[in-house]
């Protein structure tokens, strides 16, 4: 099983997707020197840059942890499933690649109601049977019925 859940067909999506505005995700990727993010991004991280010099190396910092954990959790655990919520897409060493280097058919959720981490969530994990994306809020306790038919919980204990 691949790609999302999200009911809002491409147009939809696309629709919301405002280029005039920052958006988190894109400056996240513009602080991490990547290539999806828009003008409007990059005069946004050079104004943080200015209030906070280090601001590219706290992005790689954070970056770089969420790297680290996720090698340790599947190295050293055997965890082989990964549910990131707010997922920020796309950016940086995702947390499929680097799960699914160590574990091949280690499982991801990605979670985001982001229109512009949607779009690219979908384009990211078309082909991937082992990670998915789910449009949600991750502030409410509603599961999408996908999301929890991607979820493998058979070993984890009920609540």
């Amino acid at each position: 099983m691949s790609g999302t859940d999200a009911p809002l067909p491409d147009e939809a999506v696309l629709a919301r997707i405002d280029a005039t505005r920052s958006n988190i995700a894109r400056v996240y990727d513009a602080a991490l020197r990547g290539k999806d993010h828009y003008e409007i991004d990059r005069v946004l991280v050079h104004r943080l840059q200015q209030m906070a010099a280090e601001i590219y190396q706290l992005m790689w910092d954070q970056r770089n942890f969420l790297i680290r954990v996720t090698q340790f959790i599947a190295m050293e655990t055997g965890i082989t499933q990964f549910l990131d919520c707010g997922a920020g897409l796309p950016t940086a060493e995702n947390t499929h690649q680097v799960a699914q280097r160590i574990h091949p058919d280690a499982r991801v959720i990605y979670i985001d109601n982001d229109p512009t981490v949607l779009t690219h969530g979908r384009a990211l994990l078309a082909t991937n049977h082992h990670a998915h994306f789910s449009a949600a809020n991750i502030s409410t306790r509603k599961k999408s019925s996908t999301t929890r038919s991607f979820a493998n919980t058979s070993t984890s204990p009920s609540r």
